[in-house]
């Protein structure tokens, strides 16, 4: 979600799950705070163009900042913000996808998104997952389609064997798709990603460690 998108929320509960979101997942953000930032925030030197000003107001129309606990000697003291741009990756990820999924989840829509896990940890990919399942936190049957390579989370535990997908691409840069619940005789509780890694299932590299005979030494 961009940044513009969150500061043009207005619903006091989306504001309110996206502050409870970062902070169950653990970030240490106890909340975030998005305002539209005006050319006095700058103090633009008297020689400096319109046009440099205009671009330099439009590249940084927004300022996010998140709040932390400061502590003393273990006891809370007060708060302290930080621009976004300072936290981590994942966090930021987390802010971007998150407000994704919580309007997903509350108009019960279908959320798409290319590699799921990238700069999160596995735990909260899971968690993810498991609030779409979840019937108390989707109640209004919201859906999420998404491509991963965390073969961790192959499992009946979050998926049936029809909503697991594989892609197998051929010789000639093809791809197809069929669904785990496609293939006969897989039954619901066996290691799904054991037998994946296997190549029981289809759908991974063609790759030879062997063929990786390179030619190494020290470059001029």
């Amino acid at each position: 979600m961009h940044t513009e998108q969150l500061f043009s929320n207005k619903d006091s509960t989306f504001w309110e799950n996206i502050n409870k979101l970062l902070k169950i997942a653990d970030t240490g953000i106890n909340s975030i705070s998005i305002k539209e930032t005006k050319e006095d925030d700058f103090g633009f030197p008297e020689s400096m163009s319109d046009e440099r000003k205009r671009k330099i107001l439009e590249e940084n129309r927004f300022q996010v900042e998140t709040k932390h606990n400061l502590y003393d000697n273990g006891n809370i003291i007060g708060e302290v913000k930080l621009e976004l741009e300072k936290e981590s990756s994942g966090t930021n990820r987390l802010l971007a996808v998150g407000g994704l999924i919580l309007e997903a989840l509350s108009d019960g829509t279908t959320f798409v998104l290319d590699e799921l896990e990238r700069s999160l940890h596995p735990h909260l990919t899971r968690i993810i997952i498991e609030m779409f399942n979840d019937p108390r936190t989707n109640p209004n049957n919201a859906q999420l389609i998404f491509a991963t390579h965390d073969i961790s989370i192959l499992s009946s535990e979050f998926f049936r064997r029809d909503q697991i997908w594989f892609a197998e691409k051929d010789e000639k840069g093809n791809s197809s798709f069929y669904s785990l619940g496609d293939l006969k005789g897989v039954r619901k509780d066996v290691p799904f990603h054991k037998y994946y890694m296997k190549g029981l299932f289809g759908g991974i590299p063609n790759v030879n460690f062997y063929d990786f005979d390179f030619n190494i030494k020290k470059y001029e």
